[in-house]
């Protein structure tokens, strides 16, 4: 009470001091002009009243200079006035739900009781009893639910207090609940006004207490978004670049990097199978370049194989000689090196597939060509029982 008292007085001496001031300052340039009436009195009359004049115009500044900073000073104590009287808000509504569903439980549970000694009584009238005693039990429970989230807006707020923002986990953690639950019932209580004076942010990431934070806040979200853009075109300006020159690159040129690649990693491979295991994948790569010299019209098969086996062979034997100096002392790196061993015949069978698959479609087209030769020879009487006639 002797603080709210020695407020209001200060408040009260500020609004004297401002009128003083103006009242001082009127009177003063009134005095003024009536000197500059008074034409007898000549100049050092008139220099008189403009003294005055300017006199009364910086008395009436600085009351107004004094009032402001008197304002200033005393704003500390009116923002803490404001916050103490705000949570006492909080706390009181917390109390008051809190005290409403205590006192409509207390009256549930007695008139439960009093049907329930009438029950035993052998009265059927109790069931009339169990109305009253859940129309006192729903708005218990209504308000103590109620309670339960004014004691939460409290936390929000003790949470929020000196800061520009608190992430949602921050608040989640500060109410015990989890994120999604917390973010829903900061959207909610935004909506009824619960939040007055902040902002969600558009991720609903944080919650702002004022709106400088929250503007910077979404400046620099936008200048992020704009960067990604700005990054995604680029990488498709990029693609799109490149797209030519990679739809130049044949089926031969990946064969000829990957023949590169094939001994660059078997230079350093000192166990004898596995060189001879790449040695074979050489000897593969090498009969494949021949074939398509000759069958150009097989590229499109071989581009399907060589789109996934040829990069990923070379990462195994990459990591193969990676963990080579570890093999000796780790068990892991051994067991890598043998995955990788036993992967490496796999795909020499994978290339002899494909090599017999490709003979496959050559002889196909062979035994379609002889079929038609025959077929025309035969017509022109030119093919008997053992094969072409001479005339």
């Amino acid at each position: 009470m002797a603080q709210k008292d020695k407020q209001q007085s200060t408040a009260d001496w500020e609004r004297e001091l401002e009128n003083l001031g103006r009242t001082l300052g009127k009177e003063m340039r009134g005095l003024g002009r009536e000197l500059r009436k008074s034409l007898d009195l000549g100049p050092d009359a008139r220099d008189f009243s403009n003294s005055l004049r300017d006199v009364a115009r910086e008395f009436s500044r600085a009351a107004g200079e004094v009032g402001r900073s008197a304002r200033k000073a005393a704003e500390p104590y009116q923002k803490e006035r404001r916050r103490k009287k705000f949570f006492k808000k909080l706390r009181s509504n917390y109390t008051n739900l809190k005290g409403c569903a205590l006192g409509f439980g207390l009256s549930a549970f007695v008139i439960a009781m009093a049907a329930m000694i009438v029950m035993l009584d052998g009265d059927p009238e109790w069931i009339i009893m169990l109305a009253p005693a859940a129309a006192f039990a729903v708005p218990a429970i209504v308000c103590k639910v109620k309670s339960y989230q004014a004691l939460r807006l409290m936390s929000y707020h003790q949470a929020l207090e000196g800061h520009s923002y608190c992430t949602i986990e921050e608040l989640s953690a500060a109410v015990d609940r989890p994120v999604y639950k917390t973010l829903q019932e900061v959207r909610t209580m935004m909506r009824q006004g619960s939040f007055e004076g902040m902002y969600l942010a558009p991720d609903g990431s944080r919650l702002f207490t004022n709106r400088t934070a929250y503007l910077a806040y979404t400046d620099a979200m936008d200048a992020q978004a704009a960067a990604r853009a700005r990054e995604q075109q680029e990488a498709a300006a990029r693609a799109q670049a490149s797209g030519p020159e990679k739809a130049a690159r044949t089926v031969s040129d990946e064969l000829q990097a990957f023949l590169a690649g094939l001994q660059a990693e078997k230079a350093p491979i000192t166990d004898g199978e596995v060189a001879a295991q790449v040695q074979r994948l050489e000897d593969a790569t090498r009969a494949l370049l021949t074939w398509l010299e000759g069958h150009p019209a097989s590229e499109k098969k071989v581009r399907r194989f060589a789109a996934y086996y040829l990069p990923t062979t070379l990462k195994l034997l990459h990591t193969y000689n990676e963990v080579d100096a570890q093999a000796d002392q780790s068990a892991v790196a051994a067991d890598i090196q043998r995955n990788i061993v036993g992967i490496l015949h796999t795909i020499n069978q994978a290339f002899s597939t494909l090599q017999d698959g490709l003979l496959q479609d050559t002889a196909l087209d062979v035994s379609a060509e002889i079929s038609a030769l025959e077929t025309v020879l035969t017509q022109e009487g030119l093919a008997g029982e053992d094969g072409l006639l001479l005339k």
